[in-house]
């Protein structure tokens, strides 16, 4: 998928490069879902993954979200394992009033 209608344009633009990342990551096969979160004026990435993220994961996605503007949050679990990973002190409530 290179772009999606139903994405506001500027995420829709970032898909081949979010392609590319998740390419890059030792844990490609061990992240099943990237869930779109927009609220209050942030559009942050879910990345739901099995594994853990391995040192070079953490900055190939931390160069992701620092070049294209994005948070990051980490969810290994259910929607209670949830947390931020840039910027470490964004919290789910900025996207998702009613995660905790």
């Amino acid at each position: 998928m290179m772009t999606c209608p139903v994405l506001p344009p500027r995420i829709s633009a970032l898909l081949p490069k979010l392609r590319i990342l998740v390419g890059a990551l030792s844990i490609r096969d061990r992240l099943p879902q990237i869930e779109l979160a927009i609220g209050d004026g942030v559009e942050a990435l879910i990345l739901r993954h099995l594994a853990p993220l391995t040192a070079d994961d953490e900055r190939e996605v931390t160069d992701f979200a620092q070049r294209h503007g994005v948070h990051i949050y980490l969810q290994a679990a259910g929607p209670a394992s949830i947390r931020p990973f840039l910027p470490p002190q964004s919290t789910p409530r900025t996207i998702c009033p009613t995660l905790r």
